[in-house]
């Protein structure tokens, strides 16, 4: 909805971490709340997005 998929495109491409992190997080949506995760699997999503530095939220509000 943003027009980003180019500029995370390149983003990724010159940063591996984000890429990694994307991948973990971006089939995340509401319904996963109720899902049964592991210990590891949630932990995973919660660094993917919360990373200060190759964060998928930090990527994300520099376009906010």
């Amino acid at each position: 909805m943003a027009d980003l998929e180019v500029t995370r495109g390149n983003a990724i491409s010159a940063n591996a971490q984000l890429g990694t992190n994307w991948l973990i997080a971006k089939d995340w949506n509401e319904l996963f709340r109720y899902r049964n995760s592991t210990q590891n699997q949630a932990h995973a999503l919660y660094n993917a997005v919360s990373d200060p530095t190759n964060g998928v939220l930090q990527w994300i509000k520099l376009y906010w």
